[in-house]
């Protein structure tokens, strides 16, 4: 007879985080599931904030783009 340990215990957390992760979101432009309370939708897709974030520019006083 086997005895359940810390290791199995984890086990069975991991196992049901995964199905808690299958169900969220994935993000239409990188594929990755949306983890965060907010999204996006642009042309009726998910997106996430990082994409959104990576999309963010800059402008000068005269509207020119700077990194």
């Amino acid at each position: 007879m086997r005895i359940p340990d810390n290791y199995d215990a984890w086990c069975e957390y991991d196992r049901r985080q995964q199905i808690k992760l299958d169900k969220l979101p994935t993000c239409a432009w990188c594929g990755s599931k949306i983890q965060t309370e907010e999204a996006y939708v642009i042309n009726d897709k998910l997106v996430c904030r990082d994409c959104i974030d990576n999309c963010k520019v800059y402008l000068d006083e005269d509207g020119e783009v700077y990194a």
